[in-house]
């Protein structure tokens, strides 16, 4: 093995392990850590990007105009479906149902049970007359 391999499975060596420490150490001892937090806090509490909100409000127009957009897109559509189903309802019934000059009118006096025969025999022959 040369001086500069490394062997994966096995542990480093000391002057490895040593010199990694001296080169992540942090600069000037355990208070870097905490000035290092308090410029960030303090970074993050005088910019606008670090309130939440602020970036949310940005977001508000666009979020109205697109719920706009989808309230009005499902109301068209709603509305064509209705008007879809109005013309096929329509279509079916004029195909369906006879019209009023294919129906053919009966004297109310045809109607009625209470008649004799005689006036049935009379509605029967004005009937068939027409």
């Amino acid at each position: 093995m040369n001086d500069n391999e490394i062997k994966l499975d096995e542990p480093l060596p000391d002057d490895v392990i040593i010199a990694a420490r001296d080169m992540y150490a942090p600069p000037g001892g355990d208070t870097y850590w905490s000035v290092l937090e308090s410029r960030i806090m303090a970074g993050i509490a005088d910019s606008a990007a670090g309130r939440w909100w602020m970036v949310v409000g940005s977001w508000a127009r666009s979020g109205m105009l697109a719920a706009a957009a989808i309230i009005v897109a499902s109301l068209v559509s709603a509305l064509l479906v209705h008007a879809h189903n109005q013309e096929m309802r329509t279509a079916y019934e004029s195909v369906s149902q006879p019209t009023i000059t294919e129906t053919m009118s009966v004297p109310s006096a045809a109607l009625s049970e209470r008649d004799g025969p005689d006036s049935r025999d009379a509605t029967f022959r004005e009937v068939i007359s027409h």
